[in-house]
């Protein structure tokens, strides 16, 4: 449950200083949990499955393995230098003082424009005319549409007045405020990708918080965890849509989906309300 589009939002507008994905991953593992486990249980309680037992299903995966065969030089070199750009991501804290400007973002560019210049055989690790073909332009254009959105509205003055309209909300009670940010954050991620959800909820959330002189680190948290609940429609996520692509039953997707929404949303916004009370490392980044 990470979005670098809210991490970097989160750095410019609150925190002036490096968010780090340790801190990120800190922070989001109680409700990362909680929301599995809640998820796991309503799936195990409210489908019965058709199929009993899959006869060859061993035979089959271990044939599969064994026609992968051993790793192709090429495939080691990837593994090695994404397995290297995570390991800086994440250990960032051991030299941020040192090299101020090399951030995650840049990590995993500077390895990926690597692949670029690393030959195998004779052969670049990585073309142009492979990536340019499977890029994904639009998630990018979604990132910066997000962070272009949460300026606008910052500047233009809708940020204040969305913050008048649930002002009362803000003002009388946070477990109100959780559970509007939550529900709105989950209807939002019924329609849309996940990123698209964070990328584009999360500057909004910021500034509404902040124009109502509320901390708004827990609500981005809140957007982040519910932004990963999209159950209900092929484009949701794209785990839904493959599965619509196999023959689900959209209906059936519609239905469970909406009460797995709602089971998030119970499970979503009474933990961060509490975690809100009883532990102060929720409400700082």
């Amino acid at each position: 449950m990470r979005s670098h589009g809210a991490r970097v939002n989160v750095h410019i507008a609150i925190t002036h200083h490096e968010f780090l994905f340790v801190t990120w991953v800190a922070r989001l593992w109680p409700l990362s949990l909680v929301v599995i486990g809640a998820i796991l249980l309503y799936i195990r309680f409210a489908f019965t499955s058709e199929i009993t037992e899959a006869p060859g299903s061993r035979d089959y995966f271990d044939q599969e393995l064994r026609a992968l065969g051993s790793m192709t030089p090429g495939e080691k070199w990837g593994s090695i230098l994404f397995g290297l750009a995570t390991i800086l991501a994440f250990t960032r804290q051991l030299y941020a003082e040192s090299l101020p400007g090399m951030s995650p973002a840049f990590t995993f560019l500077a390895f990926g424009l690597s692949t670029f210049l690393v030959r195998v055989s004779g052969r670049q690790l990585l073309s142009w005319e492979y990536a340019q073909k499977e890029i994904m332009w639009g998630l990018l254009c979604v990132f910066a549409g997000g962070s272009a959105l949460g300026a606008i509205m910052t500047k233009s003055g809708t940020a204040q007045y969305l913050a008048e309209l649930i002002r009362p909300f803000l003002s009388g009670s946070d477990l109100a405020a959780v559970i509007l940010v939550t529900a709105l954050t989950l209807a939002i991620a019924q329609i849309v990708s996940n990123v698209a959800t964070v990328a584009i909820t999360v500057p909004v959330v910021i500034s509404v918080f902040m124009t109502a002189g509320k901390n708004p680190i827990p609500y981005v948290y809140v957007v982040v965890a519910a932004g990963h609940c999209g159950f209900m429609l092929p484009s949701s996520a794209g785990s839904s849509a493959i599965a619509a692509g196999y023959g689900v039953n959209l209906k059936t997707m519609f239905v469970e989906g909406f009460r797995a929404a709602l089971v998030c949303l119970v499970v979503i916004a009474g933990l961060s309300y509490l975690l809100m009370l009883f532990w102060p490392p929720f409400g700082q980044a």
